[in-house]
């Protein structure tokens, strides 16, 4: 994310890029990394404007680039026609129209009863989307330096000048429900959330302010995105719960914790497949710490309990250049990358890779191709993993 305190851009960028000759390369890939978790059809206004993109990352500045998405896809849907509906309204009108409302009626002076207090549905741009829209983009033009972003809002402004601007609180941004009629506002609408809550501009926080999201659940969840996507007659479930009734009983008896929510769970024929767990994180001396292999073994307990049978279980770490390089030279899922328990359930370490991101790109087909085999082999398919027993796992 980023930070702006007193003018000064402060950015955080992923940590797999660290090794980035040119930040602007690590700056494309958090955008892509941003857009596919936060549903930004970043990709099609990339391959629809490659010079102007271009143009914009020369700028040092990831907000600058934030808002340039949100300008530019608000307005490929405001040339279609800015988004209309109904709203309700309280005027003065010299006619009957809409409700009468008695109370401003009857406390009126005599020289005002000339006219009709009167509260009525009107069909425009005033509603409360369009409002978000101008007022994010009024918010943005004050702070943004790029010309280029200036001109973008500043052409916002004027579409949307009929819209009555105030300021916008967090609760406004809940209230908006998306129909058939104003899907094609949904990408503008997230990013003008990011924008919003990264200026803090409904707190009137002007000195300091910033946008920052959760790097663990952006890798977890573009793993999710790319299997949903790629696997095709599997069910791809993201943060679901294990739930079974034999399960039940090792809860009652201290031998499984009572909640157990794995990062995806892939099933065919309502059987769990395979268990994914997403660790974003480098790893030392080559192997995976013991926490996270505690964590997933009491994973594949759960779903043994419920499905009375060993199961399998990948660890997926993230892949870019030299960040976890020695995964790759393995992906056939070698033996020093299987650990196998004494009650044959398995987990398996396998990278993925996060370079097709600075093109805006999500899938790492080699990884897909790896789950793919690993969800069809039957568990008991002899292999040379590496065992270990029981009570040396105790111990570790």
């Amino acid at each position: 994310g980023f930070a702006i305190v007193d003018g000064v851009e402060i950015m955080i960028l992923p940590k797999v890029a660290e090794n980035e000759k040119d930040y602007r390369v690590a700056i494309k890939l958090a955008i892509s990394m941003i857009g596919y978790t936060c549903g930004l059809n970043i990709r099609n206004i990339v391959e629809e404007e490659k010079i102007t993109i271009q143009k914009v990352l020369r700028s040092p500045s990831l907000y600058e680039v934030l808002v340039f998405f949100y300008a530019k896809t608000l307005l490929d849907q405001l040339y279609q026609g800015p988004y209309r509906s109904y709203s309700y309204v309280y005027t003065e009108e010299k006619y009957l129209k809409g409700k009468l409302v008695l109370t401003k009626q009857i406390l009126k002076p005599p020289y005002k009863q000339l006219t009709f207090s009167i509260y009525h549905a009107r069909y425009g741009i005033d509603n409360l989307l369009n409002k978000i829209f101008f007022y994010t983009a009024n918010e943005a033009f004050k702070r943004v330096n790029f010309p280029l972003n200036k001109r973008l809002l500043k052409e916002i402004i004027d579409l949307l000048n009929e819209a009555y601007c105030r300021t916008i609180d967090h609760k406004d941004l809940e209230r908006i429900v998306f129909t058939r009629v104003n899907e094609r506002f949904r990408t503008p609408y997230n990013l003008a959330r990011i924008i919003l809550r990264g200026l803090n501009a409904y707190r009137s926080e002007k000195e300091a302010y910033g946008f920052f999201i959760d790097t663990s659940w952006v890798f977890e969840y573009i793993v999710y995105k790319a299997l949903a996507y790629s696997l095709k007659g599997y069910t791809v479930l993201y943060q679901e719960e294990l739930t079974c009734s034999s399960r039940n009983k090792f809860i009652k008896e201290g031998i499984l914790p009572p909640s157990m929510v794995p990062d995806i769970i892939i099933k065919k024929d309502d059987e769990i497949k395979l268990i994914i767990d997403a660790k974003y994180k480098e790893l030392r001396d080559n192997k995976p710490l013991s926490s996270d292999i505690y964590q997933a073994y009491t994973y594949l307990r759960a779903v043994q309990a419920c499905q009375d049978k060993p199961s399998k279980l990948i660890l997926v770490y993230p892949k870019y250049r030299e960040y976890n390089e020695f995964l790759t030279e393995k992906a056939n899922v070698g033996p020093s990358y299987r650990i196998k328990f004494f009650d044959d359930n398995e987990i398996i370490l396998l990278p993925y890779n996060l370079e097709p991101l600075k093109e805006f790109k999500l899938i790492d087909k080699d990884f897909i191709k790896n789950v793919e085999r690993l969800s069809l082999i039957h568990i008991s398919e002899p292999t040379r993993p590496l065992y270990i027993s029981y009570a040396v796992f105790c111990l570790k």
